[in-house]
């Protein structure tokens, strides 16, 4: 249970991150239209990473004032294939940030002599694509799925769901046991006799005993080595 306990208080952390997140885009879309100037921070006027700033400010998430700050500040990194609204997604060598909305559009202070405005992630911008974050989020963790299904079993955390998505809900990787599959360890004969967990001890092919299907070494001579002489009794029969 006490696991159980740590995977709602995590789920209701992405929760509040997400309910931050719609807070953040709200504040965004109102400075549509306002211009952009080189430092500003608002309520008239914006650069881009002075926006986000303020949005996220308005959430309840300080970030800091320029664009590469904001990347290094924030431990959630996020990959462009997992964007969600209300991350903050860098261009140009992390010059450049805008805030991520659906359908693959972003909110943002382009430039001198523009206006703040919502723009498609386009190709050209996806190839200049220089990371993204997630602010508020918490660290990403895997929880194995006993947890989550005893977890969903006792209930949800209420209407607004507190899910999370497959990416912070996905089963903990099943780790090798660290004796196995050892590149360097020898496979176990099971066929063999135990010996008490002592050391094998040499034996020489002759000295081996006539077991059925066991080959035996033959000498210069073409006899086996301690085979019986052609003159001596049974010399004819074939070896067992």
């Amino acid at each position: 249970m006490r696991k159980v306990r740590a995977y709602n208080r995590y789920r209701a952390r992405i929760a509040r991150q997400k309910q931050r997140a719609r807070t953040a885009i709200r504040f965004a879309r109102d400075q549509i239209g306002k211009p952009y100037v080189w430092g500003a921070t608002g309520p008239y006027s914006y650069d881009c990473s002075g926006l986000v700033m303020r949005a996220w400010e308005r959430a309840g998430v300080d970030l800091p004032r320029v664009t590469w700050d904001q990347y290094r500040a924030v431990d959630r990194k996020v990959s462009l294939q997992r964007l969600r609204p209300g991350d903050l997604i860098f261009f140009n060598n992390r010059g450049h940030v805008g805030m991520y909305l659906k359908g693959d559009r972003f909110i943002h202070a382009p430039n001198r002599g523009a206006r703040v405005r919502i723009d498609p992630l386009t190709a050209r911008r996806v190839n200049r694509f220089a990371g993204a974050v997630r602010p508020g989020a918490p660290a990403p963790r895997y929880w194995s799925p006993t947890v989550v299904q005893t977890a969903h079993q006792l209930g949800d955390l209420g209407a607004d769901g507190g899910s999370v998505s497959p990416a912070d809900d996905r089963p903990a990787p099943r780790r090798a046991h660290p004796h196995r599959h050892r590149a360097d360890r020898p496979p176990v004969r099971r066929d063999l006799p135990h010996n008490g967990g002592q050391r094998p001890t040499m034996v020489r092919l002759d000295q081996l005993p006539n077991l059925p299907g066991f080959p035996r070494p033959v000498s210069a001579t073409g006899a086996a080595p301690g085979s019986l002489p052609a003159s001596a009794p049974g010399a004819g029969r074939p070896a067992r």
